[in-house]
């Protein structure tokens, strides 16, 4: 059946073209700048480029960078860009954003960095992405012997990312104009692998081990090293743990709230994230709509620059963006000691309202009351 699956997912997947001409790349530039500025309101990015209506970057127009788009050429779908270094040509700033002084035997390696893959907002859910990945890794790998594709994603996505074979390596989370980004890398040779987890990209890396395309490198150094610390937990055993200790510790008034069966929809719906200090959890201005449990470290909040408080184990941050319809953050978090926070999409809480209707009225319950204190509290301040 899975055969069957993944036959009918490979003859779906829309074409996918190698921007080659001034008008591709500048229809990229301009979907970019659409998804960015205009659908999530980043206002960095706003500021730095909405004279143009363009996103352009120098990384654009480097010569190990491709740009891959699916759909029509003046206004693609989805869009990606792809770097290809040879064995030792990582750049030291790449290496060091990317925690790759990790993984050493990537030094041996033909890499491939994709980044900037987005679709707009009517494809998302679509083949387009899946599309899109699976036709830039055929072509890196045919034309340039790809061997290891290593990128980045929001927090919220990273479950999408590890259906698709992607997977954390405990790289430090990365500071970029849209927010925090967790470090994901996959082997794209061990297909096997792909096959075990049902990605949809399995068919075309089957395709291209049959025809001989991957290198016949090592790999095995690689593959250990990723059996380590991931920097990211998902054992709902583990993470229940926590919430004990967080309750027990620190007397969270948003757990304390929760009946024990909401508490345990908690650990299957989220994961929870080591934070470095100086990570932006949250940044100000930006639109997405995670919300984050502090599990362990320090964290400042600042609005405007100005420091408004210092918050710790069993706050929530992050509440606000995620019930308001259009997300945008109206403050700053950032962690100043090493920390773990629990990450909460939006969609989980719509997932429960189908599913457990009561466990989902606490939830909302217990985060009403939590910005009820929050609301008496700047009134007490303020008077």
């Amino acid at each position: 059946m899975l055969k069957d699956m993944m036959m009918r997912l490979l003859t779906s997947l829309q074409p996918t073209h190698l921007a080659t001409t001034a008008a591709e790349k500048e229809a990229i530039y301009r979907l970019r700048f659409q998804v960015y500025c205009e659908e999530e309101n980043n206002q960095l990015m706003l500021q730095k480029y909405g004279d143009r209506g363009l996103i352009h970057t120098p990384e654009d127009d480097d010569d190990h960078t491709e740009l891959f788009y699916v759909g029509d050429p003046a206004a693609p779908d989805a869009t990606g860009r792809a770097a290809v270094y040879r064995p030792g040509e990582i750049p030291d700033d790449i290496v060091r954003t990317y925690s790759l002084e990790n993984l050493p035997a990537l030094r041996h390696l033909t890499c491939l960095q994709a980044n900037y893959f987005i679709a707009r907002r009517s494809a998302r859910g679509s083949r387009a992405a899946v599309s899109l990945l699976a036709g830039a890794a055929e072509h890196t790998v045919r034309t340039h012997g790809a061997e290891v594709l290593f990128g980045d994603c929001v927090p919220g996505l990273l479950s999408a990312y590890r259906r698709l074979g992607m997977r954390p390596y405990g790289g430090r989370m990365i500071q970029f104009e849209g927010g925090m980004l967790v470090p994901v890398i996959s082997v794209l040779s061990d297909v096997e692998r792909f096959a075990s987890i049902g990605s949809p990209l399995y068919p075309t890396l089957k395709r291209l081990k049959r025809d001989g395309c991957f290198p016949s490198s090592d790999l095995e150094p690689l593959k250990t090293a990723l059996q380590g610390p991931a920097g990211i937990e998902t054992s709902t055993e583990r993470i229940s743990t926590y919430l004990e200790q967080t309750m027990v510790r620190d007397h969270s008034s948003f757990l304390e709230r929760l009946p024990a069966s909401a508490r345990a929809r908690l650990t299957e719906a989220g994961f929870v994230l080591d934070v470095q200090p100086g990570t932006e959890i949250i940044r100000e201005g930006f639109r997405e709509r995670e919300m984050y449990l502090l599990i362990d470290g320090v964290y400042e909040v600042r609005h405007a620059d100005r420091l408004l408080d210092t918050i710790g184990p069993g706050e929530l941050c992050g509440e606000l963006a995620f019930f308001h319809p259009d997300g945008v953050r109206t403050a700053t978090v950032r962690a100043v000691s090493p920390g773990k926070v629990l990450v909460l999409r939006h969609r989980f809480l719509e997932r429960m309202r189908r599913s457990h209707p009561d466990d989902a009225f606490a939830i909302i319950e217990a985060l009403a009351a939590v910005l009820a204190e929050r609301a008496a509290a700047i009134r007490r301040s303020a008077g």
